[in-house]
């Protein structure tokens, strides 16, 4: 799938409680890792989406970030707005491949 210009193949996994966690690989050996409750994200570990750099995101079900570490400091916070606005992409496209799956 290309999602706001960037590949990746992704792996969706459905689990109890409303829980699904992503698990993303970029052709440019960049990967990520997502974390839902609902249609919440709450943490993201990996590649950040601007740099090759780890990044590690936490977010309460509030949205608050409540975690944010990366190589120099804290991720800056364009960046976490693009993860999350990725998070929400391949989150939606995950369930829509849910759903027709389920229906067929």
């Amino acid at each position: 799938m290309n999602a706001a210009g960037i590949a990746a193949t992704y792996e969706a996994t459905f689990g109890a409680q409303e829980q699904l966690r992503i698990a993303e690989q970029r052709p440019d050996s960049r990967h990520g890792e997502y974390e839902f409750r609902g249609a919440r994200l709450l943490h993201y570990s990996g590649s950040g989406l601007s740099s090759a750099e780890t990044i590690e995101l936490g977010f309460d079900l509030q949205g608050a970030v409540t975690l944010s570490k990366a190589g120099s400091g804290p991720v800056p916070p364009a960046e976490v707005s693009e993860i999350r606005e990725r998070a929400q992409l391949l989150r939606s496209h995950a369930l829509a491949q849910k759903t027709t799956r389920d229906h067929h």
